[in-house]
Parts: C-alpha cells; structure tokens; sequence
C-alpha cells in the first residue's frame, strides 16, 4: 500500500483522491458501524473545480423505479442507493448521479431491461447512435444530444459494476447561459469526457484497494 502512495505522489493531481483514501481508511478502521459498500461513489474529488453538491439517501420505502422499453415498462430493482447532485462553483446543477444496489438476484435482469430502455430511446428520440464500451470495470451505456440548445438533460450514461451488482446513471444536464461551464458543444463534450474519465479512475482505484470490502 505504501508503494501505491509512493508512485500515485508523482502525480499532484491524484494527491486529493490520496488524502480522501487515507481518511477513508481511518474511518473505516475506527468505526463499528455496519460498512456501506456504496458510500465512496460520493466522495470523489476532481481535479476542475467540479465539486459534490449534494448527497441523499434512497429512501427506505423507495425500492423500485420503472424504464420505457419497447415491451413496455419495466421495474428495476433497488435494495439501497443515493443521488448525487454535481456542479461547478457558481454554476447551476450538472450532474444528477444516482447509484443503486439491486435487490439479490435480480440484477441481471435489471440490467437487461436498463439496456432496453437505452435501445428504445435510442430509436425513438433524435440523441446520437447508441455509445457502448468498456473501462476500468464497468460496461457503459450512453445517450447524447447533438445540441445544448434544447432538452434539460444533454447526455445519459449508466454504468454497470458486475461484481457489485451496482448500477450507476449519470444525467448531464443543461443549464441556464448565464449559469454554466460550458459555452458550446464542444466544450460541453470536453467536461461530460473528463467527468467521465476522472469518476471511472476514482472509483476503480477505489475498487481495487479493497474500500468496498
């Protein structure tokens, strides 16, 4: 582990993700409380200026939420979660992230009809073609608009994490002129990318040094 430190210390702008690690692994030492394998998807840190916002828990009598597929809609399972609300300083909300634990034996099939639901909005709207991949873990779906001169939301993107039976969805939303990073498409699709890239390296570092064990 301290060799890990060692060669992440190279790199100033991993130091914040560094310190967040370390206290998160006081914490967790010192605490009898129950672990909670999804609190470190809130606490990432980024390197941009783009800060956590806002945290809540999925209530405790929220266990389902439906998606429109081509068969009609579908119920997804949700045994536990949070959203996650992201923004720039002095800017409105630009992400609205939710995370969500699906119910014992049910996650495979949540995912298929999550992967449906892409498949059918994907047909029905004008967004760009289906984007599919794979990183650092994850199978990643996406949806994006052409434009960010229309719709509340520009881009959806869901994660899925297999091995945790995790399903994580981002909605990238636009926001008032006057009141947001981004100018153009261009520069949008510069910051979805980088948000993208630096939560995917956070929670895989994460994953890989055990702190959702």
């Amino acid at each position: 582990m301290i060799s890990l430190f060692k060669k992440l210390l190279i790199f100033p702008a991993f130091i914040p993700l560094i310190i967040l690690f370390a206290s998160y692994q006081l914490l967790a030492g010192g605490s009898e409380g129950k672990p909670d394998p999804l609190k470190f998807y809130t606490e990432c840190r980024f390197s941009d200026g783009l800060r956590i916002v806002e945290v809540d828990r999925l209530p405790s009598d929220v266990r389902s939420r439906s998606v429109k597929t081509a068969s009609g809609d579908k119920s997804i399972s949700m045994i536990d979660g949070y959203r996650i609300m992201l923004a720039y300083p002095d800017t409105d909300y630009f992400i609205n992230l939710k995370v969500e634990k699906s119910a014992p034996m049910r996650y495979i099939q949540d995912k298929k009809h999550i992967i449906e639901s892409f498949e059918f909005m994907s047909a029905q709207s004008k967004m760009s073609p289906l984007v599919r991949y794979k990183k650092s873990g994850y199978e990643i779906y996406g949806l994006n608009r052409m434009t960010i001169q229309q719709g509340g939301v520009i881009s959806i993107y869901t994660l899925f994490r297999d091995d945790q039976e995790t399903i994580l969805t981002a909605y990238l939303l636009n926001q008032d002129p006057n009141r947001r990073k981004f100018q153009s498409f261009e520069e949008y699709c510069f910051l979805r990318d980088r948000f993208l890239s630096d939560y995917l390296f956070c929670i895989d570092f994460a994953s890989k040094n055990n702190i959702f064990k």
